[in-house]
């Protein structure tokens, strides 16, 4: 993981405000943590959160 790391968020589409980088799949989004772009931790945990809540896919 050289420039940073991928979180997904599978139901990203679902939370609001949406977790910003978008995805070719329907419903996922992503956030890049990176050493060189501050980490607004506030947010993401508030998506960790809300993700949580959401329920899980069977597979």
């Amino acid at each position: 993981m050289t420039r940073y790391v991928k979180v997904a968020f599978f139901n990203g589409k679902s939370l609001d405000p949406m977790p910003p980088v978008d995805s070719k799949t329907a419903h996922a989004r992503y956030l890049h943590v990176s050493e060189k772009e501050p980490l607004d931790e506030a947010a993401f945990v508030a998506w960790v959160k809300a993700a949580s809540a959401i329920p899980g896919e069977k597979m």
